[in-house]
């Protein structure tokens, strides 16, 4: 029976683990304070706007030579109660049409193998889950890379609130109605 060497044996499971560690993600998280999220539409009446805070994100990827190289996750969360625009009955009527009470968390994952990334642009192709309906969309993303342990993710994207089963609200009796479709505008902070 052969002897095992252990010293090259330790320094084999040395150089493994430490070529892995070397080519692992980084896990960045969202700085709210520094991020901001907002979702704009039309109605009969005028232009509205609405803004979200309490909202969550962390992803794990890969950054060389000052761009995303590979984006392995992306997980988002947002609470509906937490998307106001300073006026009560607009905000409770966008809240009901959401239907926040049973479903009161946004979300979004990255679906796997759902990233074109192109030097400091990407495309995320992931799982927004609005009001309990999940629905496939493209997101396009703009990085701006300041160092290894932070960067910047903007972008936005139009959405149709009846591909999530929600009816537009109205409000002084069906005079003012809501456009369906809406723009969801973001600028994310991330850091390591």
């Amino acid at each position: 029976m052969k002897k095992i060497n252990f010293k090259y044996l330790t320094i084999g499971i040395l150089a493994f683990l430490f070529a892995i560690t070397a080519t692992a993600q980084n896990v960045y998280k969202l700085n709210e304070k520094n991020s901001k999220l907002s979702v704009t539409g039309t109605s009969s009446l005028h232009d509205w706007e609405m803004e979200a805070t309490g909202f969550i994100a962390e992803t794990g990827l890969k950054l060389a030579d000052g761009s995303v190289s590979e984006i392995q996750y992306v997980k988002f969360s947002a609470p509906v109660a937490k998307l106001e625009s300073g006026k009560n009955i607009m905000d409770n009527k966008a809240h009901d049409a959401l239907k926040e009470k049973k479903f009161p968390q946004i979300k979004f994952i990255l679906k796997e193998g759902g990233v074109s990334v192109l030097s400091g642009k990407a495309e995320l192709t992931g799982i927004l889950t609005v009001a309990d309906k999940s629905k496939e969309i493209k997101l396009p993303v703009d990085f701006n890379i300041s160092s290894d342990r932070q960067f910047k993710a903007s972008g936005k994207v139009r959405l149709k609130m009846s591909d999530f089963g929600i009816e537009p609200p109205t409000a002084f009796f069906g005079t003012l109605k809501t456009d369906n479709e809406v723009e969801v505008k973001f600028d994310f902070e991330f850091s390591r």
